[in-house]
């Protein structure tokens, strides 16, 4: 996908040299987390595939379980698939085995005294290894903050003004559990952004720089933004109607750079949608469909939104576009 040689980056960077690449934070996550946990035994994330195994392919030791379960008084949950790709899945799993620890302690006891199968007892001796709770008690903790920034992320709402904040609080978090934290002295206001223009030179353009930077200057020490609201959208749109006494916006350029950068994709969860509504627009019965098809479907769709297809309000606009020349070219 990223290669530097013949990816799909690269060919498309060479269809449209100006494409900017952001590559996604949320499979950014899952690398961390996926490296971190490189640090616990591996038999820890073994278990979890034994026990499923186990379980998996024979419904008359499910079947068994569920005695243990009503002795142990835990729920008669089923004991989940833990993912081959992604870690972040895994925290259910591991929920789920912390739920029913007892009672897969208990089972597994009868299953080597009963048939001493090699399976059973490899996943007895874990179980009863002090130190597999403990670390199955450390991900269930630890795993959380990891998940909930990958949700944070898969939002279709502009994210790129949280993720320093949502990550740095998350680390500040973790560090409390074995380090303290110095005291953070508030330095200020950021005096200048030509720091941050100068990472897209793709979107600025040179003579543009010290137009935005100064706006930017300004806009630091323009009382009625104090007013404005909170949410960046909203913000940003309150900024673009300040004007001057002759009627001229007085941050134009400010502006349409910060829309610029609220357009980047902070992951490719949305990009993963129009995916699988492809696979739904176009099925084997509808293997033909072109590309133009599957297009105008994906953009009605789009806006028509979450309405009802009968009671979308079509306005003139529309309208006025169905001409000859733009629906029978």
């Amino acid at each position: 996908m990223m290669g530097g040689n013949h990816s799909v980056m690269k060919l498309l960077k060479n269809d449209i040299p100006n494409l900017f690449v952001m590559k996604c934070i949320c499979h950014s996550f899952h690398l961390c987390a996926s490296k971190a946990c490189e640090k616990i035994p591996r038999f820890v994330e073994d278990l979890t595939r034994d026990v499923y195994n186990y379980f998996g392919s024979s419904p008359k030791r499910s079947a068994e379980l569920k005695q243990f379960q009503m002795f142990c008084n835990v729920k008669m949950h089923k004991i989940l698939h833990p993912s081959q790709t992604r870690w972040l899945s895994v925290h259910f799993v591991i929920v789920r085995i912390l739920e029913q620890y007892g009672a897969l302690q208990l089972f597994f006891t009868d299953a080597v005294n009963q048939n001493d199968v090699i399976a059973a007892e490899n996943i007895l001796q874990k179980l009863r290894d002090p130190t597999t709770k403990l670390f199955l008690q450390f991900l269930e903790f630890v795993l959380p903050y990891f998940n909930n920034l990958n949700r944070e992320m898969q939002s279709e709402n502009p994210k790129l003004h949280l993720l320093y904040k949502n990550i740095t609080t998350i680390l500040r978090t973790l560090f409390d559990c074995f380090i303290k934290n110095p005291v953070v002295v508030k330095s200020g206001s950021l005096a200048s952004i030509n720091d941050i223009l100068m990472l897209f030179p793709n979107i600025v353009n040179p003579e543009d720089l010290q137009r935005i930077d100064s706006e930017w200057r300004l806009l630091r020490n323009t009382e009625e933004i104090s007013n404005f609201s909170n949410d960046v959208m909203t913000f940003w749109l309150e900024v673009q109607t300040l004007k001057r006494g002759d009627d001229t916006l007085v941050f134009k350029n400010l502006v349409n750079f910060v829309f610029q950068m609220l357009t980047l994709p902070h992951s490719s969860a949305n990009v993963e949608r129009v995916f699988s509504l492809i696979h739904i627009l176009k099925t084997k019965q509808r293997n033909k469909l072109s590309t133009e098809t599957i297009s105008g479907l994906l953009l009605t769709k789009a806006l028509i939104g979450r309405d009802e297809c009968y009671s979308f309000n079509i306005d003139g606009k529309l309208i006025s576009g169905m001409t000859n020349s733009n629906l029978y070219q």
